[in-house]
């Protein structure tokens, strides 16, 4: 134990013999405490600068108070945060990360259909930490990650080189509506490495430090360029139709796909650079996992229009 993980678990009250577990993700280190009573409760330690950690774990507790007010059933109760300490306490969910299959698949539809009734019950709520309300707005966002990987990737030149040649390349020639409505909720990371199961098979979500408003069209691609997916491409068209998207808002799903893929190259480049290369081998498997995202995200081009030609037509059908 570190003096700063003693600092953030007194900020809660909790000694630090009582921890039991302690588990490093890219963003947050979890604690799991052990109570007098023999009960668990958990804290969150935020990861960063120190205006990151701040600015996370404020939007999580936004979160989280925001979707308790309004009876949201997937998550966790907030007990406390600490902002000098840069952290929450929260009830312990006994759980396991769950098996990618049909039941946990409904389980998010039926997540992102709730997401979408809040929005329109109460749409006060802030945008998104990365919303998109735009092509333009997604494109500026993609930019402004290459610049930043030319500071943090400046030893893996071909990496960068990759990634700007994919960004050059193989540019969609079909035409859409700039804008993106914005018109739902969104957990903008959302798959089964950000969730847990019980032992009574009820669902919970993790990590909402990027929640708020955004368009279904980002939402859903998101969902679907992520690489740990659970989603086919039939998913996502009868997701399309259960959320509502009009034509324009379909079209404009099947282009950002790869698009998106691209940010999640980024975003994994960061955080694969943050550690210690020790040696030659191990920067080869970043370089090689780094390539397969690109290599995910030039498929998902080239299957999209394809996908776009095959199913909008039944999309339309399927809306009627």
């Amino acid at each position: 134990m570190t003096l700063n993980t003693e600092l953030i678990l007194a900020a809660h009250g909790i000694d630090f013999k009582s921890v039991v577990n302690r588990t490093k993700g890219g963003n947050s280190v979890i604690y799991k405490c052990k109570k007098t009573d023999g009960s668990y409760i958990g804290v969150k330690e935020y990861l960063g600068d120190a205006p990151r950690r701040l600015r996370s774990m404020m939007r999580e507790v936004e979160t989280l108070n925001f979707l308790r007010k309004h009876n949201f059933k997937y998550t966790s109760k907030l007990i406390s945060f600490s902002k000098v300490n840069p952290s929450i306490c929260y009830e312990w969910i006994e759980g396991t990360i769950p098996e990618k299959n049909d039941y946990i698949k409904n389980q998010i539809e039926e997540t992102l259909m709730s997401l979408k009734l809040l929005y329109e019950f109460d749409p006060d709520f802030p945008l998104a930490v990365e919303a998109v309300s735009s092509l333009t707005t997604l494109k500026r966002q993609i930019a402004a990650r290459i610049d930043a990987a030319e500071i943090y990737l400046n030893k893996y030149p071909e990496v960068l080189q990759l990634i700007q040649r994919n960004q050059e390349s193989k540019k969609s020639k079909l035409f859409l509506k700039d804008s993106f409505p914005i018109n739902t909720y969104s957990l903008s990371d959302i798959g089964t490495h950000n969730m847990l199961v019980n032992s009574d098979g009820k669902v919970y979500f993790l990590d909402f430090e990027f929640f708020g408003a955004d368009s279904k069209v980002k939402m859903i691609a998101d969902i679907f360029s992520h690489p740990q997916t659970i989603f086919t491409s039939e998913d996502i068209v009868e997701l399309a139709k259960r959320l509502a998207l009009s034509d324009n808002e379909f079209q404009q799903l099947i282009i950002i796909i790869p698009e998106i893929a691209v940010k999640w190259a980024l975003i994994t480049s960061r955080r694969l650079s943050e550690q210690v290369f020790i040696n030659q081998d191990t920067t080869n498997q970043i370089l090689e996992q780094i390539r397969n995202f690109i290599e995910y995200s030039n498929y998902l081009r080239e299957i999209s229009e394809i996908t776009m030609i095959q199913t909008f037509p039944e999309f339309q059908r399927m809306r009627q």
